[in-house]
């Protein structure tokens, strides 16, 4: 830089325009920090989020949980209901179906008369 009237208006000229990077950078700084700011703030939000979504899950969970030994109780019972139930109808089914003159003619006559007897019985009962 020249001495004189030359050189001060260079390092006049210098000096602003380090003044203008100066006031650009801190206009940077100040977008930056309220970027940084809102970011912060987003991320605060997103936790609080995450903290209700996990506890809901847990909810959700143990909701599933106790439904899912209610589905496994009512699914015994209706297998209980199939084996036992079924079964006597089944039986009984068997029991008073109608029998024709061939069937009847084909037994023994020996069971022929405990058949009959027991039918006698089942009828008094």
């Amino acid at each position: 830089l020249d001495d004189g009237e030359p050189g001060m208006q260079e390092r006049a000229a210098l000096v602003a325009a380090k003044e203008s990077e100066t006031l650009e950078a801190e206009r940077n700084v100040e977008e930056a920090t309220k970027k940084l700011a809102e970011a912060e703030a987003r991320c605060q939000e997103a936790a609080s989020n995450s903290s209700t979504a996990k506890a809901a899950m847990q909810e959700c969970m143990a909701k599933h949980d106790e439904l899912q030994q209610a589905l496994e109780g009512k699914t015994a019972e209706f297998e209980h209901f199939k084996s036992y139930n079924v079964t006597c109808f089944e039986t009984l089914k068997e029991k008073t179906a109608v029998k024709t003159v061939e069937e009847v003619e084909a037994q023994p006559t020996a069971q022929v008369a405990v058949n009959m007897e027991n039918k006698a019985a089942d009828i008094e009962a």
